[in-house]
């Protein structure tokens, strides 16, 4: 029997305008602006792309015998582009849609279960938030507490391959200890109400003393 010999996966370099290619001398580069949705697969992250999908393969092995779940390596690049995609397509989210995550009154746990009930797509009835526009607000240091914190709950809730964990690795990255703490309660089964309260409290409070 002859030797098996794996195939070597290409490189992928994550910009914020798009993701190069680079496979032994062959390189490519895939726009944002072509890419309609990013998805992540045991083979590898896919581009998806009206004019043909792109695979970002990961795996190195031959077709057709694929791990069936992704590997933390492709869920750490299938997060990292769409990070960089939402940051590089940007700019604001819209008024009407950063509307939607506001408290408005509510108790944090009707606040909390609105938000986890938030539709990616909107139709004529209700508008939706895509995740990649969450993201973008939850990775904003602009952005208001309460914003960050109802962001990292409507993403928790979303049915995406390491999604939750992504959602706790953007709170272990703040310097605010309360918001670390009340994105960390979001995502947790056991959910701390008071913590989060905390968090949204300490920014009223902040807000009351500006001049």
């Amino acid at each position: 029997m002859g030797r098996l010999v794996g195939v070597v996966p290409p490189r992928a370099v994550v910009g914020t305008d798009g993701v190069r290619i680079i496979e032994g001398r062959r390189e490519r580069f895939v726009s944002y602006a072509q890419v309609t949705a990013v998805d992540c697969a045991s083979e590898g992250v896919w581009l998806r792309r009206a004019e043909g999908d792109v695979l970002l393969r990961t795996f190195a092995g031959r077709a057709g015998t694929a791990p069936r779940a992704p590997s933390m390596h492709t869920l750490a690049l299938y997060h990292r582009v769409r990070e960089a995609r939402a940051v590089g397509m940007g700019g604001a989210v819209a008024p009407g849609k950063l509307a939607l995550l506001e408290r408005k009154g509510r108790s944090v746990g009707e606040w909390l279960e609105r938000l986890r009930g938030l539709p990616q797509q909107g139709d004529y009835r209700q508008m939706g938030l895509e995740s990649d526009e969450l993201l973008r607000v939850l990775l904003d240091a602009r952005s208001p507490v309460e914003r960050r914190v109802a962001a990292a709950a409507a993403l928790s809730a979303r049915d995406e391959p390491g999604m939750r964990e992504r959602v706790r690795i953007a709170g272990a990255a703040t310097a605010n200890p309360r918001l670390r703490v009340a994105i960390d309660a979001v995502t947790d089964e056991r959910l701390d109400e008071a913590a989060i309260a905390e968090a949204l409290a300490d920014e009223e409070s902040a807000r009351a003393a500006e001049p």
